[in-house]
């Protein structure tokens, strides 16, 4: 039997349950008396339920274990693999529908999806372009950073790609009344190199015993944390509430026993015997050095705050944004993963 395209080959899937959020939009009074809304970060999750006959039962249940700001929930995966249930790309949306979708590889971006956002021509589905058009825009390099569209109001605000992942998580405590997942989509940097690394941990810890993430009991949390903040140019210590994924039972305790044995003398002087040599007093400085043990995968991920003090991956920036960072940063790390960005994505050395 042949199947047909996006309908019989759909990629397996519950239904949606409900969406977990971060923040959620406030009113305010702007100085000409005019009201307007904005997005605010709370310190809890925000849990909204999809309709359906069972909404107000699931909702119900939900509240009675975890009341109205849970900080913490209890949540398993229904898939083994970790591309099945977390992803993160950029993307681009008008009045609700995905414009454009990229992301990015060892030889830098590329476009997932891509619709004319004037005339709603689809260019690239599936990485693959659609039709004479398709091709030629498809061999255009993609900057990350150029507006994907222009906001019809006074000001025509242009609209970029931003980062955006997709966690799809089952709560346990209703499990019993439905078969379905929540989904949180993360849009901050931090959020999203904070679950990418942790699952991916333990996806590899659960691999080595023969085991796989389904059969591990997570807790999706928020925890208080210093971090630093651009306050009107200057940069400062700020307090913010990040989204963790940590690992409940044995398997947590399996994970510090982990991070205990890595721990311990014998294993490093075992990684030092086949470590090469420390550089010679005077020879190689330290962002130069850095820069060779951090891959361009992990440099495009290494994360900054822009002037507007907004979170970026350094693969969003552009060359000259790249440069400011390598003449002014005074972190060795976003210096040396910002030089290699621009000499494996761009073909350039720092100009300053």
């Amino acid at each position: 039997m042949s199947p047909i395209s996006g309908l019989t080959d759909a990629p397996k899937s519950f239904m949606q349950l409900g969406k977990i959020k971060k923040g959620e939009m406030v009113e305010y009074t702007m100085k000409d008396g005019s009201k307007g809304t904005k997005p605010v970060d709370l310190d809890y999750f925000r849990v909204v339920f999809s309709p359906g006959k069972l909404a107000g039962e699931i909702e119900a249940t939900f509240r009675s274990v975890y009341g109205d700001r849970p900080q913490e929930l209890n949540t398993r995966f229904a898939d083994s693999m970790v591309r099945e249930v977390w992803d993160a790309n950029f993307e681009c949306h008008k009045k609700g529908g995905l414009i454009a979708k990229a992301g990015t590889n060892e030889n830098g971006a590329y476009w997932i999806f891509y619709r004319d956002p004037d005339t709603s021509e689809v260019l690239v589905r599936n990485g693959s372009p659609v039709g004479t058009a398709g091709r030629e825009f498809i061999e255009k390099p993609v900057d990350l950073s150029a507006p994907i569209y222009y906001l019809e109001n006074e000001n025509r605000d242009p609209v970029c790609l931003k980062p955006l992942g997709r966690l799809q998580v089952v709560i346990p405590e209703v499990a019993h009344l439905a078969v379905g997942y929540f989904v949180f989509e993360p849009t901050s940097p931090r959020d999203i190199r904070n679950i990418s690394a942790e699952l991916g941990m333990y996806a590899a810890m659960a691999s080595n015993y023969g085991q796989s993430i389904t059969g591990i009991p997570f807790v999706l949390g928020r925890r208080k944390e210093d971090v630093t903040k651009n306050m009107g140019g200057k940069l400062s210590k700020g307090t913010s509430w990040p989204v963790h994924l940590t690992a409940g039972g044995v398997w947590g305790r399996q994970a510090l026993d982990m991070i205990e044995r890595l721990a311990l003398p014998e294993y490093i002087d075992a990684e030092a015997a086949d470590a090469p040599p420390p550089p010679e007093a005077g020879g190689v400085p330290i962002e130069e050095e850095t820069s060779d043990l951090i891959s361009i995968e992990e440099a495009r991920q290494v994360i900054v705050l822009t002037r507007g003090g907004k979170e970026r991956f350094l693969g969003e920036l552009t060359v000259d944004q790249l440069n400011r960072i390598v003449a002014n940063s005074e972190d060795p790390r976003q210096v040396a993963a910002a030089k290699l960005v621009l000499k494996i994505d761009f073909n350039m050395e720092p100009t300053q």
